[in-house]
């Protein structure tokens, strides 16, 4: 299928298109690499999550996951669609345009996006969060990313993904739309968990999947859903 059930990086499982549609995570199974199996038979979004992540944590660290069946007639009220396409179309424009500066400007054009900034990442900070994002497996952070052209610096909130862009202390760009940081030399994306220190990079603003315009599937993914008190700056 044509179709996921994010459509962009997701911190938790209670963030899933499933669950912004009103449907349940369950049934659900989880399994690890040991040959140890989970089955929720029922529960509420945001308790599965719990439960997979302590499952996981406490396993090998890693694992696989299988949801109830959806069916074909249920699946545009429930996923994200045209997910595979549309990371396929990303893959070849980022081969076609190529990591030199017009390059970089054409390749988010025609992606619909814009480039945020760029520059050298003079800082990276990683810290835990507030509320149930301050446990293990959630890497929240900041990076800052100095700009010589303007002299003044980009700061990237993230937790597992990149969330918020703020610059001089103006938010300027936040979830559900993708913030991607790429690096300058070989136009590469550079993950939350990779990015350090000196490394030249670009920031670029992709919009979100409409599924995520819909005002009650909004706040699953909006600023607010990882403790940001602002609200979401996207691109028209």
């Amino acid at each position: 299928m044509d179709a996921d059930l994010a459509g962009r990086g997701l911190t938790r499982l209670d963030q899933a298109s499933v669950c912004a549609a009103g449907r349940s995570l369950a049934p659900i199974a989880f399994s690890e690499t040991g040959g140890d199996l989970m089955v929720v038979a029922e529960g509420d979004a945001s308790r599965i999550e719990r439960n997979a992540r302590a499952f996981v944590n406490g396993s090998s660290g890693w694992g696989m996951m299988a949801l109830a069946p959806i069916s074909a007639g249920q699946l545009h009220h429930c996923t994200v669609l045209d997910t595979v396409s549309r990371a396929l179309a990303l893959g070849r424009d980022s081969l076609a345009y190529g990591n030199t500066p017009a390059g970089f400007e054409e390749f988010a054009e025609a992606s619909g996006g814009r480039i945020l900034g760029g520059g050298r990442v003079v800082e990276v900070r990683r810290r835990p969060g507030p509320s149930q994002q301050g446990r293990p497996g959630f890497a929240r952070g900041t990076v800052a990313v100095a700009e010589p052209d303007t002299g003044r610096t980009l700061r990237l909130e993230m937790e597992n993904e990149y969330l918020l862009a703020v610059r001089d202390g103006e938010v300027t760009a936040t979830t559900p739309d993708v913030l991607a940081v790429l690096d300058r030399r070989d136009g590469v994306p550079v993950a939350c968990d990779q990015v350090r220190p000196g490394r030249d990079v670009v920031v670029l603003q992709l919009p979100a999947a409409p599924f995520w315009g819909h005002p009650h599937r909004r706040p699953t993914v909006a600023p607010r859903a990882y403790g940001f008190d602002c609200e979401a700056r996207t691109l028209p």
